[in-house]
């Protein structure tokens, strides 16, 4: 299930690249706002989709 999440971060990634703005920080930021579990559960999800 915590694949879903990486689409809409995924979208939110490219609407900062689009504003012209850092899209790696943003995806920084969006990692630690991830509470400690759920952060391993989509960090190895996205490991596995790509």
């Amino acid at each position: 299930m915590a694949d879903h999440s990486l689409r809409a971060a995924g979208y939110a990634l490219k609407a900062v690249a689009q504003a012209g703005m850092d899209a790696e920080e943003e995806r920084r930021w969006q990692e630690r706002k991830l509470p400690d579990g759920i952060r391993t559960l989509v960090m190895q999800a996205g490991d596995s989709s790509r």
